[in-house]
């Protein structure tokens, strides 16, 4: 009777195995330094650089505060993936500068430096103008600014716009002209002239961070004395693949609550 015969029958879990070379396990370890790997969880050794999934492979989703916060306690030796996700990269993000249905019929100069929009990680903006100018001396004009990261000063970067009386739909692409940290801009207006509309935008080719720059940052420690300076930084949308000891802990910190993905491979 050949082999073939003499499994038929058999479920696949009983059918006989192919034995081959592999590595020893004491091969660079002393004694009790041989490591131990749970039953079932040890990699075939034809993985090369592969990352080994087990039965249990999700993640685990955990909150990195503004103060040092406890991510996890690896219960024995095994390597995790940490990944700080990101929304931005490669997409667009879209909202509104001004709408005179919140703010008002626009009838004085005035500007949108108290709620600035954040540019620090998208490569080009565009912008939409839409409403009606009217009055006895028509002359409306949008002037885009940028804010200095240092001093904090608003300065005039381009003219976006100069409206005579007459309903406007317009379209103004500045792509990387002035797209620094924040972006607003101011309006002057002639004396007996009224707008009324909305100025939105499109932001786009988001780059890992956020809008407001590397705030979405995560630090890592294996202590509770992480810091900002201190950590081990994970810009948002990266991944740190990392081996961690039995009974080590995972510290965490970011500049505001930022969400994270831990998988244990």
């Amino acid at each position: 009777m050949n082999n073939q015969n003499k499994i038929r029958g058999l479920p696949p879990d009983l059918w006989p195995r192919r034995v081959g070379p592999g590595l020893s396990v004491r091969e660079g370890y002393i004694g009790s330094e041989i490591p131990t790997l749970p039953q079932g969880r040890v990699p075939p050794p034809y993985s090369l650089n592969s990352l080994f999934i087990g039965r249990g492979f999700n993640s685990q989703r955990v909150t990195v505060g503004v103060t040092p916060t406890q991510l996890m306690v690896s219960e024995y030796a095994w390597p995790y993936v940490i990944f700080n996700p990101s929304r931005n990269v490669g997409l667009t993000v879209s909202g509104t500068v001004f709408n005179t249905v919140v703010i008002g019929q626009i009838v004085a100069a005035g500007n949108t430096q108290a709620s600035p929009i954040g540019v620090a990680n998208y490569l080009n903006i565009h912008l939409f103008l839409e409403g009606t100018v009217a009055g006895p001396a028509t002359n409306f004009t949008v002037i885009m600014q940028a804010r200095s990261p240092i001093t904090g000063t608003w300065t005039d970067i381009q003219v976006l716009w100069a409206l005579e009386a007459g309903v406007h739909a317009l379209y103004a692409n500045i792509a990387m002209m002035g797209v620094a940290v924040d972006f607003a801009v101011r309006w002057t207006v002639d004396v007996g002239t009224t707008f009324n509309g909305s100025v939105s935008y499109t932001l786009k080719d988001g780059l890992p961070g956020s809008s407001s720059g590397l705030a979405k940052t995560v630090y890592l420690a294996s202590n509770p004395g992480v810091s900002l300076i201190s950590g081990f930084p994970i810009l948002e949308g990266g991944r740190l693949d990392v081996l961690i000891g039995e009974n080590v802990e995972l510290w965490g910190i970011a500049e505001v609550p930022v969400p994270i993905n831990i998988f244990k491979l």
